[in-house]
């Protein structure tokens, strides 16, 4: 689980207007933070994905 509410506030943000935007954010709890790497001009963060997420994702999708 991503601990951040920064990130978690921007993740939240950059999902606006997509047209699945709820079953994007019903994914977040499935990732969890792997690294960050600070660059002159921003940020990178990597994440890793917990192996039920693709039962979930294939399950929702499917309902759509």
């Amino acid at each position: 689980m991503i601990q951040s509410k920064y990130i978690l506030d921007i993740m939240d943000l950059a999902f606006d207007e997509f047209e699945y935007e709820d079953l994007i954010r019903q994914q977040i709890p499935f990732l969890t933070e792997k690294k960050r790497e600070h660059t002159g001009v921003g940020l990178y963060i990597y994440f890793f994905a917990d192996t039920t997420i693709e039962h979930y994702r294939e399950y929702r999708l499917k309902k759509y």
